[in-house]
């Protein structure tokens, strides 16, 4: 299993990083009574994660950060704000990122420069405890961070790496490695056979974790599982089954 925080048109109440309530601002208190106690709760548990915007901003406020209430009004900085009326528009490139050597980020692109959309008004001023810088914009803005001592994938991104994923080597590198880090159990919400989906599970890991693109085609209480492989222009089934002797 992993937890996958999104993004918003809501901000988080300030009140959570020390400070008053903007005029204006569009919160979401409920949202936030469940998200910033959740995210202690699963990095504590291990469970992998995923933020992005205001997932972003809810996991560095969990761990004690704190946020600009207004990016584009600050001295120096870009506006991060959508631009356009279009969803093409609004979601398309808006800046280079340069990305922290040897981190996280740059280890799974295997490059330190991307482009990326932004679509935020809101960003990190500091950072939460255990934090650390994975990416920046061309003002400085922290647009990425990993979870130092996670125990398993913990990474935040301040654009939206959803929108057409296919298209952006930096997108599909980071969701790969989100699901390469899903344990190898995660088939025990399904009611099949604990060895077979165990076994199943850890091949889905290793291809995951490869960029292959994986379907699975049946899972059932009844202990199959078949798994089609797409490589090189070939497909490759896969049944799991194990048996007593």
């Amino acid at each position: 299993d992993g937890l996958l925080f999104t993004g918003s048109p809501s901000n988080i109440e300030p009140h959570h990083y020390g400070e008053a309530r903007r005029e204006g601002d569009f919160n979401d208190p409920e949202r936030d009574a469940t998200t910033l106690p959740l995210v202690r709760a699963a990095l504590d548990a291990g469970v992998p994660l995923l933020g992005i915007c205001r997932g972003l901003q809810e996991i560095n406020v969990a761990l004690g950060g704190s946020l600009h209430g207004q990016v584009h009004a600050l001295p120096g900085m870009r506006d991060h704000r959508e631009q356009g009326d279009t969803l093409d528009a609004q979601y398309g490139l808006a800046h280079p990122l340069t990305l922290a050597e040897g981190g996280v980020l740059h280890q799974a692109l295997g490059a330190t420069h991307a482009e990326v959309n932004s679509l935020h008004g809101q960003g990190i001023r500091t950072l939460g405890a255990g934090l650390r810088a994975e990416a920046w914009a061309p003002d400085g803005l922290i647009e990425a961070f990993s979870v130092a001592e996670a125990k398993r994938f913990a990474v935040a991104v301040q654009w939206h790496p959803e929108w057409r994923i296919d298209a952006h080597p930096l997108s599909r590198a980071l969701f790969t490695a989100f699901f390469a880090s899903i344990p190898n159990d995660w088939y025990r919400s399904n009611n099949i056979a604990h060895y077979e989906g165990y076994y199943a599970s850890v091949f889905y890991s290793h291809f995951a974790a490869l960029g292959l693109d994986i379907r699975l085609e049946d899972v059932t209480n009844h202990g199959r599982i078949d798994m089609a492989v797409l490589f090189a222009g070939q497909v490759y089934l896969f049944e799991f089954k194990v048996v007593e002797l």
